[in-house]
């Protein structure tokens, strides 16, 4: 459930975040990517657990708590992270 902030702002909480999707980086048979999560600009590695609902990709553990706070992709700010429920 989106929640909205005493200032306006959207807010997940945490049960939300738990049902986007993950998946684990696959790097073609190679140990890490040429690909880097924008957050912390590290490069994928093989197993690296990843979010993507845009075409950016991220650590869990890095763009997790961005949204909890936002709700959208960082660069491209695409609200449609957050896939309501109908």
């Amino acid at each position: 459930m989106i929640q909205e902030s005493s200032n306006g702002s959207k807010r997940m909480s945490t049960v939300e975040l738990k049902r986007l999707p993950s998946f684990d980086f696959k790097a073609g048979g190679k140990e890490t990517s040429s690909v880097d999560c924008a957050v912390c600009l590290e490069n994928f590695k093989m197993g690296d657990k990843c979010r993507a609902n845009c075409r950016h990709s991220f650590h869990v553990r890095c763009i997790d708590s961005l949204l909890l706070k936002t709700p959208v992709c960082p660069l491209c700010r695409i609200d449609k992270i957050v896939r309501e429920e109908k």
